[in-house]
């Protein structure tokens, strides 16, 4: 029973990181995705339900049942940055973010999985020549984190950037929902954090360790809200374009089919939009959307030279040849601004939707117009609004940006009056919500995507060019040893009172998907219910953990072209990583203010390209 109670433990330690993130370390509104929600709501029914059984459930659970039996040679090592020790709570924080950055990827198929679907095999063979093992790479990708956060920490100091009171605010709820699930689980706080961190870290340690990840997290969103970007980064060159996947590492065959693929659809383009349209209907090509072209940002130079070459004209359609990616169809769409400029306003919910009773819906309006008619200014709307939503009379208030078709119609139709000026008030009725009170704060100057990961991908190239210059020393003098072999399902003891799954089962099927990369092969009828129950609750936590640190560093890119294509964005890779590109794609499911999410977010690197294609 101990090792699929610290599952459902490792479950819930995720969610207590969750609730505990505030938002406020980046005022950028971020959701998990919906696939992440499910795991995570799943894996706290379970974790509830298992935590009111009995006070001995987690009595023996180790940070081995927690993290598995490899990840502690890769823990506690004394580091030093510019010959000062950090504290080893916060570089295991920094390993255990490697490692479960790393178990998720293996969940993925990048990288190979311990023989039981559990974990990240540290002492597996690393895909190249690189490094000898996953536990190599473990290291590197772990220092790089480590001497980020020294770096920026650094930076932060010298620059006058400290954490506000929103954010230690935000870090004790972090610690107060870690205290939360450990009285759950009758577990002190210390012993829960250990699970987490690894054994003999206390309260302190961890507070200290968060607060100087989160600085790192605040300078890093600093920088990139005061980042200067050139004429160039601002205005781009747009194309249209589809991707026929075939590098000269394939097969001749392969490539002559792509290459008759890819003129084909040239010759029966009439215009650039028929790229899309075509891909659509054929279906050979393996990408096909929109492409930002930024120089230096990840594309293939052939893409970069033809879009911004001088004689380029709108309405050009070509074939370009990539060795590594194979043969693109491009159209030229012209120059386009990242800037955009969008109506900013401020509001008041007084709750009342369509099928509320009228007496409720009498009384919303009521209420509504009282406070319009209160307010001299938008400050006066702040400070009313702030005191109707403590009495419970406002359902909610935010300011928000609103997007063209993206919020609902009475949004829309107030904020994009051509004759809206700026300090007006007024009172609107959406059906879906009830009555808003809403003041225009003018248009606000937005960034896209793409402007956010130019200056993401400046800051890392700072930092790393910092860190590899050798102005700094990062080191530690305590040997790694190397990752034991990863143990077998056999050594599991099989419990003959459960219940056994047949090998057809659905269960099984689920965690055979789960388990994307190679392994031993594993008869499902020879495991019991509970170690197929382990494989899939760690799954859930190693997504969980991983969009935790999404969530942290603010990393979502919200595309909102057309929702029923892909996407070819111009974008770096990870910022913990410095060795390998594997490319991400996060979706944004939107905020708590009234909008109506209609958008697809899809990022995609160059080397994300080239794995599809695969």
């Amino acid at each position: 029973m101990k090792k699929i109670s610290a599952t459902i433990l490792a479950s819930a330690m995720t969610l207590a990181l969750f609730a505990g993130c505030g938002q406020k370390i980046s005022e950028t509104d971020v959701s998990v995705t919906s696939s992440e929600t499910q795991a995570t709501t799943t894996a706290a029914t379970t974790a509830e339900t298992s935590a009111q059984t009995t006070e001995e459930t987690f009595e023996d659970v180790s940070f081995e049942d927690y993290r598995g039996t490899q990840l502690l040679n890769y823990l506690d090592h004394q580091y030093y940055f510019d010959g000062e020790p950090l504290p080893k709570a916060e570089t295991n924080l920094q390993f255990i973010i490697a490692f479960e950055d790393m178990r998720n990827d293996a969940n993925m198929g990048y990288y190979e999985l311990t023989p039981d679907g559990m974990y990240v095999d540290l002492s597996a063979s690393y895909p190249d020549k690189e490094y000898d093992t996953l536990g190599d790479y473990l290291v590197k990708k772990a220092e790089v984190a480590i001497a980020k956060t020294c770096i920026l920490c650094k930076r932060a100091e010298a620059e006058g950037v400290k954490l506000t009171e929103d954010h230690y605010s935000d870090i004790e709820l972090t610690i107060e929902s870690f205290r939360k699930q450990a009285e759950s689980f009758y577990m002190s706080l210390e012993d829960f954090i250990q699970l987490y961190v690894g054994p003999g870290y206390t309260e302190s340690d961890f507070r200290k360790a968060f607060e100087r990840y989160s600085l790192s997290i605040v300078y890093e969103q600093n920088y990139c809200d005061n980042y200067k970007f050139s004429d160039a980064e601002i205005n781009t060159p747009y194309l249209t374009g589809a991707l026929f996947y075939a590098p000269d590492s394939a097969e001749q065959e392969k490539k002559d089919e792509a290459l008759k693929s890819a003129q084909s659809m040239k010759d029966a383009c009439k215009n650039v939009d028929d790229i899309i349209t075509l891909a659509e209907e054929n279906g050979t090509a393996n990408k096909y959307g929109y492409i930002v072209v930024i120089k230096g940002q990840g594309l293939d130079s052939e893409i970069e030279d033809w879009a911004c070459s001088p004689d380029r004209k709108a309405g050009d359609i070509e074939i370009l040849h990539s060795s590594e990616m194979g043969y693109y169809v491009v159209g030229y769409r012209g120059i386009e601004s990242q800037i955009t400029y969008t109506p900013y306003i401020r509001y008041a919910l007084f709750s009342a939707p369509e099928e509320a009773d009228q007496a409720v819906k009498d009384q919303a309006l009521k209420d509504a117009e009282s406070m319009k008619n209160a307010c001299t200014n938008l400050d006066d709307f702040k400070k009313l609004a702030t005191q109707a939503a403590d009495l419970k009379v406002v359902a909610e208030f935010n300011d928000m940006v609103v997007s063209k078709d993206q919020t609902v119609p009475a949004f829309d139709s107030w904020a994009f009056d051509a004759n809206r000026k700026e300090g007006e008030i007024d009172v609107i009725y959406a059906p879906e919500y009830g009555y808003f009170v809403v003041g225009f704060l003018g248009m606000k100057e937005v960034h896209s995507d793409i402007l956010n990961s130019i200056a993401q991908n400046k800051l890392k190239s700072s930092y790393l060019e910092e860190y590899n210059s050798g102005k700094h020393e990062l080191h530690t003098d305590d040997e790694f040893l190397p990752a034991p072999a990863a143990p077998t399902p056999t050594d599991i003891p099989v419990q003959p009172t459960e219940e056994v799954l047949p090998s057809g089962s659905e269960t099984a099927a689920a965690t055979e998907t789960i388990q994307a990369t190679p392994v031993p092969e594993v008869n499902p009828a020879g495991q019991s219910a509970t170690n197929v129950l382990v494989v899939v609750f760690i799954t859930l936590a190693a997504v969980a953990i991983a969009a935790v640190v999404v969530i942290l560093i603010s990393h979502t890119v919200r595309n909102s072209k057309n929702p029923s294509e892909q996407t070819f964005v111009s974008g770096g890779d990870d910022a913990e990583e410095d060795e390998e590109d594997k490319g991400s794609a996060e979706e944004d499911s939107g905020d708590p203010d009234p909008e109506e999410e209609k958008t697809e977010d899809d990022e995609s690197s160059e080397d994300e390209d080239k794995k599809d294609g695969e």
